[in-house]
């Protein structure tokens, strides 16, 4: 066989280049070589797609015998036994090869001039940008990728450092082969190599390699390791001596964890396949193969699923807020969240129903001869009470798995931007291995008109639109969705005095007028759902040490607020399991417990309430009495 391994000496001068940037793909937010490799590889499948066509990935996990691999590794085995060169563990010969065949249907292929080696402005050529490019992209603004690092995943994962890429153009029809080792500058001999090419050598254009288009050579290839493709157009990357830690179960799982949503939508079809098993991720399949991960991920998906779902299936039935001002920076406000919306939202919270919004904004590129264009964005929210209340943010079906906005606690949601000028402006702010927006990226920077605050506006939209819609008004009950976000200070409350128990003249009331207190101070209590009752503690530094803290509790009525209507055949909290750390009683009164805080740090813990009726909690701080 003609094509061959072919490395090329580095010459005085010539800067050298150490492998860095697959550490862009080792951040803690990627839970491994799995999940990276699956991420950057159905988000450039996704980008690939023909003509809107759906997408269907199969990846296959296999193992071939050493004469059959072997001929592919012809004029590369002195480079991949080198410590130097980065690799730590060189093939032995006569050992089987385990590999991962990456297969996608529905796409373009490698498309381009194979010959082309030097960017050419307002030409497109993935070929080109996928083998003789580092750090620079051909994608457009309604791609998923922006940095061209991302296919170092492909290399990462192979022992040698390669990836192997047969493709059937969508262009021209032809089959192509060719691969690519990146590696550190090491010496074979005297002499100093750094990467390598798989393919043939380029008579015009020395050193550079071509493709190989025999068929004899491709079939071959397609036996060796198994491939699917014949001659539909698309990509196959096949990676050589694949790590062990790439598992069938963790590229599952990373699938279900990263994609779940296009799946759900019909968008992408992935097959995972091994000699014992294959595994297929559809829409209809989705559900049923979750339940058979581990808990913990289980747990964490089918809420998610669950919404995801019913955004597919409404996703044009929901409410659409005004669009805020384009005159300068986004900032949300009352006016943006109508009355309507906000009763709304407080009845599906109040009910635990799945309810999406809508929320349109013009998004104002600074490029001279780009107007500004219409876009929008959508959430889906759901009353959990299991749920931290953090958001998950996608952007075209990719999830921005470190992007932490402010918790609505108790509330599960998605926000969700779809392809448009929004999810463009978004792509650009991401960093390398996408998993935040970065308002200082240096894709982003100065590229829109207010471009900071979009981020900021997107990021914050479930917290402020629960806070909009649940702020309480003269006639509304201020705790009546206490036990999902932290609860203001008596400071918040309607009435400018209070009532409490005297503790030294029990059964006694005192009413204790308000005291001075400086602009803006307030004190805010976090009640988290434990099982069979609530925890109370501060969210924010309280004002003084010791501090007095009234809690009250009652269950849920359909009409009217929850604590006047309490009912003492309920329960007493002085009969519950009551736990403080920090504090103690110094009263309990039917639904209302009065403690005393020593530390900044207290908190209170209540067990016994009936598990199958919703319990409302209302925390204040007690103003100090006067003498």
């Amino acid at each position: 066989m003609e094509a061959a391994w072919h490395f090329y000496e580095l010459v005085p001068g010539q800067k050298i280049r150490e492998a860095v940037q697959e550490e862009f793909f080792s951040a803690d937010v990627i839970h491994g070589a799995a999940d990276a490799l699956i991420r950057e590889g159905i988000q450039n499948s996704l980008d690939a797609a023909a003509g809107g066509q759906s997408v269907r990935v199969s990846i296959t996990i296999g193992e071939c015998k050493w004469r059959t691999v072997v001929p592919f590794l012809e004029g590369g085995l002195e480079h991949f036994a080198v410590l130097e060169s980065g690799i730590k563990s060189p093939p032995i010969p006569h050992a089987p090869c385990r590999y991962m065949a990456f297969e996608d249907f529905g796409t373009t292929g490698l498309t381009g001039d194979p010959k082309q080696y030097l960017p050419l402005p307002n030409i497109e050529n993935r070929f080109f940008h996928f083998f003789r490019v580092e750090g620079r992209s051909d994608k457009q603004e309604d791609a998923r990728g922006r940095w061209g690092v991302g296919k170092q995943v492909f290399p990462k994962a192979s022992k040698i450092k390669s990836v192997f890429a047969s493709t059937v153009r969508s262009d021209d029809g032809t089959h192509l082969l060719m691969a690519q080792a990146i590696l550190r500058a090491h010496f074979v001999g005297t002499q100093c190599y750094q990467d390598g090419w798989f393919g043939l050598p380029d008579r015009e254009q020395a050193p550079g390699v071509l493709p190989v288009a025999d068929g004899k050579t491709q079939a071959e290839f397609r036996r060796a390791f198994q491939l699917e493709r014949e001659s539909e157009p698309g990509l196959s990357l096949v990676i050589p001596f694949l790590h062990e830690e790439i598992t069938q179960t963790e590229i599952v799982a990373a699938v279900l964890r990263g994609y779940f949503f296009p799946i759900l939508s019909g968008e992408l079809e992935v097959a995972v396949k091994t000699d014992q098993q294959v595994v297929r991720l559809t829409s209809s399949t989705i559900e049923g193969e979750i339940e058979k991960l581990e808990a913990s991920i289980r747990d964490e998906m089918q809420p998610l699923i669950k919404i995801a779902a019913w955004a597919r299936d409404n996703r044009g039935a929901i409410p659409v807020l005004p669009a805020p001002s384009a005159d300068g920076a986004l900032q949300w406000s009352e006016e943006i969240v109508p009355e309507e919306i906000r009763k709304g939202v407080r009845e599906n919270l109040q009910t635990k129903s799945i309810f999406g919004l809508r929320i349109p904004l013009m998004v104002k590129p600074r490029a001279p001869g780009k107007p500004q264009r219409p876009s929008h964005f959508d959430i889906f929210l759901m009353r959990d009470d299991k749920d931290t209340g953090r958001p998950l943010y996608l952007r075209e079906g990719i999830i921005i798995a470190d992007m932490r906005g402010p918790r609505a606690r108790g509330v599960r949601s998605l926000v969700i931007v779809h392809s448009g000028p929004l999810a463009a402006l978004l792509g650009d702010s991401e960093n390398p291995s996408h998993t935040q927006w970065q308002k200082d990226g240096s894709n982003f920077k100065d590229k829109y008109f207010y471009g900071p605050s979009y981020i900021k506006f997107v990021v914050d939209s479930v917290a402020e639109i629960i806070r909009i819609s649940t702020q309480a008004d003269d006639e509304e009950d201020k705790s009546l969705l206490a036990d999902i976000f932290s609860t203001p200070s008596i400071d918040d409350e309607e009435d400018d005095t209070d009532t409490v128990e005297d503790v030294n003249k029990p059964g006694k009331k005192q009413v204790v007028p308000p005291p001075q207190v400086p602009t803006g101070s307030r004190t805010r209590f976090v009640v988290q759902r434990v099982e069979g009752g609530f925890t109370v503690k501060p969210a924010s530094e309280l004002p003084s040490i010791p501090a007095k803290v009234r809690i009250r509790a009652a269950y849920d009525v359909r009409r009217g607020n929850a604590f006047s209507k309490y009912d003492p055949a309920d329960f007493a909290l002085g009969e519950l399991d009551v736990k403080v750390d920090g504090a103690r009683i110094m009263s309990s009164q039917e639904n209302e417990l009065v403690l005393e805080a020593d530390t900044q740090e207290f908190y209170a813990t209540v067990r016994g309430f009936d598990p199958n009726r919703d319990l409302r909690v209302g925390v204040n701080l007690i103003r100090e009495e006067i003498r």
